[in-house]
């Protein structure tokens, strides 16, 4: 039988967060490589992630999630998903939807449960100018996601200043039309080269946001994830993501990451604390918890 685990600060551990790959097809102006620097390394196996999987639901972890890079870049991610789903609650993927038409029927039957779709402005000249993509494809991606068996399917909007802050209202109604959860997420330094050069260009505190959606909520909710915020209006879900110098949002993170070097590695924010498997999954698993630490 499982048995939950907590880090020295009690949180509970209950989920992984996989870095697949760090290759991709887009060229986001913001990505923040979940926190990797793109070092070459060898790259994590089918067989450690499994290992890693199993290792984990027995300390309680419950759900996966698969990212990258561009996650459906991985020729074995479909076997990777096949594998881990029927040891968890849950399995879900963060893409940017490019690819999904052509995997969507695969991945589902394999146990994908979920998705996060990347998506930062639903103008197509802008959306070249920040992925170097066609928006016309994310947007296929997505309704490939809305008709499958996914859910719930998720929009991933990172709010950029003097970019795409005159789209929220574009973006809520999207969603409410396509009943589509809205994530608006906070721009976030994770002290890689490229996310400290554009930090300081592209931060929007997301007060003003967060003033105006509290006026129109019909309801608001607080998810123990994080201590996100969840406001519904007529119909629209929208889910307000602030990670920076936000306590609660440490306070209240449950996710351990793996990177796609095959490393554990306890915070996004940090560079200084990756645990290596080194042959020892369970030792390296235990420590890496053990070295969980509240970044703010």
């Amino acid at each position: 039988m499982a048995c939950s685990i907590e880090d020295k600060y009690g949180r509970e551990i209950t989920n992984l967060r996989f870095s697949l790959t760090q290759t991709c097809n887009l060229n986001c102006i913001y990505c923040h490589n979940e926190g990797e620097n793109g070092d070459e390394c060898n790259l994590i196996t089918q067989e450690e992630v499994i290992e890693a999987v199993k290792l984990g639901t027995r300390y309680g972890i419950k759900k996966v999630k698969l990212s990258g890079g561009e996650p459906l870049l991985r020729p074995d991610l479909t076997e990777i998903i096949q594998k881990i789903s029927p040891h968890l609650n849950d399995v879900s993927l963060t893409t940017n939807a490019i690819l999904l038409p052509q995997k969507i029927d695969e991945l589902c039957e394999a146990g994908l449960d979920r998705v996060n779709i990347s998506l930062d402005t639903l103008n197509p000249e802008t959306y070249r100018e920040l992925t170097g993509g066609d928006l016309k494809k994310a947007l296929k991606g997505i309704e490939a996601a809305e008709q499958s068996k996914l859910f719930p399917v998720k929009i991933n909007t990172v709010i950029l200043d003097n970019i795409n802050t005159n789209e929220i209202q574009d973006f809520i109604n999207y969603a409410k039309n396509n009943d589509i959860i809205l994530q608006l997420i906070e721009y976030h330094d994770t002290n890689t080269l490229k996310n400290q050069k554009n930090y300081s260009q592209y931060h929007y505190n997301l007060d003003p946001i967060e003033k105006t959606l509290t006026k129109k909520a019909d309801k608001i909710k607080t998810r123990k994830m994080h201590h996100r915020k969840k406001y519904y209006i007529k119909n629209a879900e929208i889910e307000v993501v602030r990670p920076m110098h936000n306590t609660e949002f440490c306070e209240n993170c449950t996710r351990l990451r793996v990177t796609s070097c095959g490393e554990f590695k306890p915070c996004l924010m940090r560079e200084d604390n990756h645990v290596p498997f080194n042959g020892n999954m369970e030792k390296s698993l235990l420590k890496a918890i053990n070295q969980r630490k509240p970044y703010f």
